[in-house]
């Protein structure tokens, strides 16, 4: 990635439960050199507070601009909006809970004093993360999709046939598939970050507030932080196992913070599902921070009429 005189940039922004990954991309679109940001955001702190942590690091993207090209467009990728096309934020139980009804759109415009009509796109993080690994990987071969992406949340897309699909008989209620009631709470809370902390607590007895901590744990032979990954994938399975089936899913795509510990629990997830007929591949995407942003440029070359040029990550 070199440094150079740009003429057209875009903005992309994925916001999880705990953070806001950012980075400028060139018109080659090739994420720009040192434009990379992983931000804290506290997801159900006060409204104007995650608000405000948004449009700063906007703001920052469009400082570093300065010297290399123009914005033309920003991108963003966030768990729910209740309407996509003005970013209005859906009400959350879980996450974001002070934001809810809030027009990210509207506040962008009048925090950056951007014009009326400046091209901001909207998508769900996990349709925007499995439009991306398509993007960039090869997975031509598929036909029924489902992209995870495990972190705070758990985030689901169904695809068949390169569309996303939210609405069939074999497709929870708009492809999510976190809500769904499991035991006694929803699936969300056993296949996400709290649900490894638990097993985590439930093995050791210890608490543990970040699973990156496990995760540095486990990558040093600990075997409690192993055996707490293995149990994961295994719990994990079992709850997807279902979907998976019904839908005749031939690709799992993983994304999400958790899927970089995914050599710790595959073995464990496969042994769930491998006797599935229909599923040919489970296997987490390359480049698992930056999907989101290439799902977004696909949304931008839409709705900007920009034409499609090879990605170079």
């Amino acid at each position: 990635m070199k440094r150079s005189i740009e003429t057209d940039l875009y903005v992309t922004l994925d916001i999880g439960g705990s953070s806001v990954k950012a980075a400028l991309i060139n018109s080659a679109h090739e994420v720009v050199t040192d434009s990379f940001t992983n931000t804290r955001i506290d997801s159900n702190g006060p409204q104007r507070q995650v608000i405000d942590t948004i449009i700063a690091t906007i703001a920052e993207k469009f400082s570093l601009s300065k010297t290399l090209g123009n914005i033309k467009a920003i991108g963003i990728s966030f768990p729910e909006f209740s309407d996509y096309e003005q970013g209005i934020i859906a009400f959350m139980k879980d996450k974001f809970q002070n934001a809810g009804g809030i027009c990210l759109k509207d506040e962008i415009i009048r925090g950056l004093g951007l014009s009326n009509d400046f091209c901001i796109v909207f998508e769900e993080d996990s349709v925007a993360f499995l439009k991306g690994a398509l993007r960039v990987e090869d997975f031509h071969e598929f036909n029924r999709i489902i992209g995870l992406t495990l972190g705070t949340g758990l985030g689901s897309a169904f695809m068949v046939a390169g569309k996303i699909i939210r609405d069939a008989a074999d497709v929870p209620p708009d492809g999510e598939l976190g809500c769904l009631p499991y035991r006694e709470g929803i699936i969300e809370e056993k296949v996400s970050i709290n649900g490894i902390l638990k097993i985590y607590r439930k093995i050791t007895g210890n608490e543990e507030k970040d699973v990156k901590n496990i995760a540095e744990k486990a990558n040093k032979g600990e075997a409690n932080a192993i055996r707490t990954f293995e149990e994961f994938g295994g719990r994990m399975g079992q709850i997807i196992r279902p979907y998976v089936e019904s839908f005749k899913t031939e690709c799992l795509i993983i994304g999400g913070q958790i899927a970089k510990s995914y050599n710790f629990f595959e073995e464990s997830l496969r042994l769930k599902l491998i006797d599935i007929p229909s599923l040919k591949e489970i296997r987490p995407a390359e480049s698992i921070d930056f999907c989101p942003f290439w799902g977004l440029i696909s949304m931008i070359e839409k709705n900007t009429k920009v034409n499609s040029i090879k990605i170079n990550n």
